[in-house]
This record gives structure tokens, sequence and C-alpha cells, in this order.
């Protein structure tokens, strides 16, 4: 589906109220027990902004971003106020943040991921928009400046020579997500002379 480069005004999203969602079904048998199944591999994040007094500016540049994306036709970048990095929130990135791989001597390609969870399952989830130069990448904990390249519209970390066998690849960063607006219309109130709000924006993630 078609992409645009470009990001959500962040002084906006920043009011987003939402995070991941997963579906299971559930089945109760006649005794009671359940029978459950995830019905997606991946999680997909939902947010809704309600903007109240909100500068006109500010309005008038969400107007002008949904225009431009033409409603729900295409995605964009968009940064989640609560899951942006590959650290903890209040932390800086560093190369050791996550194991994206593990060398065999042959393979140059490794995909950015973040990983969740805890000792009883870790759930790695693929980042394709990383945060241009935010990047930063290591092989057994030593940083590379060199003799890679990282794609900024894919996540894919692509390296000159092939990490030795065994040797761990490991990176740190800042990441958007791919979303798209969830609205066929957008409601704006004015509030003053100055301000006004913007009522339910919804912004869906696109899986990639």
């Amino acid at each position: 589906m078609s992409f645009h480069d470009v990001t959500f005004p962040m002084r906006i999203a920043r009011g987003a109220i939402g995070g991941p969602m997963r579906r299971t079904n559930i089945v109760t048998r006649k005794n009671g027990k359940e029978i459950r199944i995830s019905a997606n591999a991946n999680s997909l994040r939902h947010w809704q902004i309600s903007s109240k007094n909100a500068d006109l500016n500010d309005l008038s540049a969400i107007v002008d971003f949904y225009e431009a994306r033409m409603g729900q036709l295409f995605s964009f970048r968009f940064r989640d106020p609560f899951d942006n990095k590959s650290c903890a929130p209040n932390h800086s990135h560093n190369k050791n943040d996550q194991k994206i791989g593990v060398g065999d001597g042959v393979n140059k390609s490794f995909q950015l991921v973040k990983n969740y969870g805890d000792t009883a399952n870790i759930y790695s989830r693929k980042i394709t928009k990383p945060v241009p130069s935010s990047v930063m990448v290591a092989i057994d904990g030593v940083l590379k400046t060199d003799g890679l390249a990282i794609d900024y519209l894919t996540g894919i970390i692509n390296f000159t020579n092939a990490p030795n066998l065994g040797a761990i690849i490991s990176a740190g960063f800042e990441f958007d997500c791919v979303a798209r607006f969830d609205n066929e219309q957008l409601e704006l109130s004015l509030d003053g002379q100055t301000n006004g709000h913007i009522s339910d924006i919804l912004i869906k993630e696109v899986l990639q």
C-alpha cells in the first residue's frame, strides 16, 4: 500500500491515548475449560487523539496533513508517545539495547526488532521505520561506524562483510510506526479567536 515518508505532527501526537491490541479467539467447552487461540501473530496498535484548547495553527496543520494523505488512503510515520525507543522511555538508547541477530558467516542483512516480554515468553516486533540518524549497531558489543548501510524505510541493516559465526549483532534506535487515519471525517470546532479543538482523531497501525 502507498506510504508517505512524513511524520504526523508530534505536538498533537503527544496527547494520544492508545496502545497495542491483541485479538484472542476463546471457546468454552461444555466442561467449562477454555480453548484460547491467538487470532494474530502480531499486536496491532490503535490511538485516539482529542485536542482541546489547541492553537489554530496546530489544527490547521492537522487538516493539511489529513488532506495530503487523502484521508485513509496513504499511510505515514506516527511517533507513539509511549513506545518509540529500543530502550525504556526515560533512558537514552544505546548500541546494546536489542539483540537483532547472530552471525553465521554468510548472512549480511539483519532486520531491526524490538523484543518485548519476560522469561515466560518473548515477542519480537519488526521495526521498519527507524528514525533517521538514530540507529547504532554493534557486533559483539563493539560499535560499528563503517562497513554497513542502514535502510530507514525497511529497518534492514546491510553489512559489507557478513558477521562471523556466533557474533552477536545488537542495535539501539528510535522508531516510528507505520499508520493511517481511521477517520472518514475530521471534526473541528472553533472555541475562540486563537484556539479550538478537534475530536477523536483515530490512528491505526499498518503492519508491513
